[in-house]
């Protein structure tokens, strides 16, 4: 699953700074990734702990790639209608815990303050 985070830069006044806000951006998207990765594991499901183990980041510049890597994430993300469904829940009616879903609602009410903190910290925003 994917979450997408739009910022809008159009009301901060950053000319000439280019770099200051790319180099922003960058730690804005290794900070909102490893806060999702938290969220992920803290309200992951716990059985033996394999699930939440496997809940990994890997920051890529611009984009990040956050999630749990076993085979059976999309059961427990979608429920019974996921592709991989362990044969004791086959005919069960789970919905699923929606756990990137949750932890991409935190992302997204926090990534704003994220972004403005770090554009405070490299000076983009001339102090504002």
């Amino acid at each position: 699953m994917k979450i997408g985070i739009k910022v809008d830069l159009s009301q901060m006044n950053m000319k000439g700074r280019h770099k200051d806000v790319v180099k922003a951006l960058r730690r804005t998207v290794k900070t909102a990734a490893f806060l999702g990765e938290r969220e992920m594991k803290k309200i992951a499901p716990v059985v033996k702990g394999r699930y939440r183990a496997s809940i990994n980041t890997k920051p890529q510049g611009l984009k990040a790639a956050v999630g749990p890597n076993v085979i059976y994430q999309d059961w427990v993300e979608r429920g019974s209608r996921g592709v991989y469904i362990p044969k004791t829940h086959r005919n069960s009616s789970f919905k699923g815990h929606h756990v990137v879903k949750r932890a991409g609602d935190v992302i997204r009410r926090k990534v704003d303050d994220i972004l403005k903190s770090e554009l405070r910290k490299t000076g983009a925003t001339g102090g504002r």
